[in-house]
């Protein structure tokens, strides 16, 4: 563009034809306006490119699939997915999954975690013009149930909960098909809980007392890998690039 398109766009080259008369006396207006005449731009095949940049639509996955590395790291099972929509994919609807299901010591201790949520996200960067799409910060409103039993050494709690709140996040480009993300939540958590002993060997749950949980603070963090799904179309600027090492517009 520096070298083929704006140097055209700001100068221009005039050429003024004329002939001194002898007799010396002024131009008639008519006159001069007929002496002057505009030169043609010269043609250039190479100007501008075949195709607009506006012709060229932006890399819209179907969906995103993620995992949470820290719950990998403490091999929690988690699954996530992500619909991106709206006007230039500003919007996008993400589910998740995950469920960490250990007992050991014969039973005497426990992490069991099963929850569902889904979270609203607002995306602040533009997706037109190829730009990478559930990429950049965003902020989004959750909504999570799930059910917990966690016991140690023969002394627990079960029950079930309700989360929601407010998360913000931001979201780096690794390639067209991998992004890397990082988010924090924070909200409040409630529901009931039930107090219980383990006896005879654990194989019996005593009911002790039951009561009600209520936390509000940071719920959640995550740093995740994203697997973007779709089409692999590349942004405007590759394909220029593409043609020119090529020799041309394909």
């Amino acid at each position: 563009m520096l070298k083929e398109i704006l140097p055209y766009l700001r100068h221009s080259d005039y050429r003024i034809d004329y002939t001194l008369r002898s007799d010396m006396r002024r131009f008639e207006e008519e006159e001069a306006r007929k002496a002057i005449t505009m030169p043609r731009m010269p043609q250039r095949d190479t100007l501008l490119p075949t195709a607009p940049l506006l012709q060229f639509q932006p890399y819209k996955p179907i969906l995103a699939l993620k995992t949470n590395l820290l719950f990998d790291l403490a091999l929690c099972a988690n699954v996530e997915v992500e619909v991106p929509f709206g006007h230039e994919q500003k919007y996008s609807l993400m589910a998740e999954y995950w469920t960490p299901w250990y007992v050991w010591q014969h039973n005497s201790r426990a992490f069991e975690f099963q929850a569902f949520g889904f979270e609203l996200r607002r995306w602040f960067r533009s997706c037109r013009k190829g730009l990478p799409p559930l990429s950049g910060p965003f902020v989004g409103a959750y909504y999570a149930n799930g059910k917990y039993d966690l016991e140690w050494n023969g002394e627990g709690n079960q029950g079930e909960f309700n989360s929601a709140g407010l998360t913000w996040g931001y979201s780096w480009v690794l390639n067209r098909h991998l992004n890397l993300e990082a988010s924090i939540s924070a909200g409040a958590v409630w529901g009931p809980r039930r107090h219980y002993t383990g006896e005879y060997d654990n194989t019996h749950l005593i009911w002790r007392y039951t009561g009600s949980t209520f936390y509000a603070g940071p719920t959640k963090a995550k740093i995740s890998l994203v697997w973007l799904v779709g089409p692999t179309v590349k942004p405007p600027y590759a394909r220029l690039r593409a043609n020119n090492r090529k020799g041309g517009a394909q």
